[in-house]
């Protein structure tokens, strides 16, 4: 059994209860007044802020793992760091970026681990948080 279109529009508004406010926010047929209807909870609001900070933790945490795994890559090579022996206190200066690179060279990994941790959690909570809003909507 099929219906035409005009039918089913039909059907439809003489199905549509008036005093029901909930309209669609993509209806091209609202009136500007209708506005008023597309209320989002105070605690909706709340979790979209708070989405918009993980979002931005997220972000901060990504360019961290793409420099933490840049500096693992160049810290694989053999740099020759001897201009900064030529620097006042360069032996000393030195010493120190010497120690850093090889410290830099062991821990790299576990920090991209971690970084990469924490992206999957604030992801996980992120997706809670809208998942919370668009149920509190209907």
């Amino acid at each position: 059994m099929s219906i035409s279109s005009t039918e089913a529009e039909k059907l439809i508004n003489s199905t549509k209860d008036k005093s029901f406010p909930a309209k669609s926010m993509l209806d091209p047929t609202d009136i500007i007044g209708d506005k008023d209807f597309y209320i989002i909870a105070k605690e909706g609001v709340e979790v979209l802020s708070w989405d918009l900070f993980i979002h931005l933790g997220l972000v901060i945490l990504i360019i961290n793992a793409i420099i933490l795994l840049t500096m693992k890559c160049l810290s694989e090579y053999d740099i020759k760091l001897d201009f900064v022996k030529k620097l006042p206190f360069g032996s000393s200066i030195y010493l120190v970026l010497n120690k850093l690179k090889d410290l830099w060279s062991k821990t790299t990994i576990m920090w991209i681990y971690v970084s990469l941790f924490l992206i999957l959690i604030g992801t996980l909570f992120s997706a809670w948080g809208i998942y919370d809003v668009i149920n509190k909507l209907g």
